[in-house]
């Protein structure tokens, strides 16, 4: 839609990267991507900052449970510039692949995390450009989850369980 067209070659592996000149901000862009034997359009599309919102149960509280003037709040979430993306719990390929951006509006507000919310809406009025947030949060969730591995070795009360897993091999596979 900005008027920039790119082309690039797949390797045998399948792989392939595509550099494409954006403009610094804004939107709501299409845009198109054409290969051999079929093609690709994302409509609605917005050029800004992507945040994560990531974290145990005060993260993922929804605009839906009880907030300070809550349905003044919700009725007020009218923002094409505001975007969250809620990961799925289970990524199995229906689930994923059914998840979607959903703008600021009444009707979606009230699966935003609150927090989240909150966090662009102020972004989006101090910096006057796009913002997603990519909520990953999941309440309920054991700490240990959500600290890092190298924090786990330091700590007393999980170090010997950090060294059992570090045993089977697979965390530098995971790292990489």
């Amino acid at each position: 839609d900005w008027g920039t067209e790119q082309t690039t070659k797949v390797a045998a592996s399948g792989e392939w990267i595509l550099r494409i000149k954006t403009p610094e901000f804004g939107g709501p862009y299409n845009v198109t991507v054409n290969t051999a034997t079929q093609q690709l359009e994302y409509k609605d599309v917005m050029i800004g900052e992507v945040w994560l919102a990531s974290g145990q149960s005060n993260m993922e509280w929804p605009m839906s449970a009880r907030i300070l003037n809550q349905k003044k709040e919700v009725q007020n979430v009218k923002n094409n510039n505001i975007r969250m993306f809620s990961v799925p719990r289970n990524l199995n390929g229906t689930n994923i692949n059914s998840a979607s951006w959903k703008v600021a509006t009444p009707e979606n507000a009230p699966g935003f995390s609150a927090v989240g919310y909150f966090f662009a809406r102020e972004l989006n009025q101090e910096l006057k450009v796009p913002i997603g947030i990519l909520n990953t949060s999941w309440g309920g969730t054991r700490v240990e989850a959500w600290t890092s591995f190298e924090k786990l070795l330091q700590m007393p009360e999980s170090s010997g369980n950090a060294k059992k897993l570090a045993a089977f091999g697979s965390l530098n596979e995971i790292k990489e």
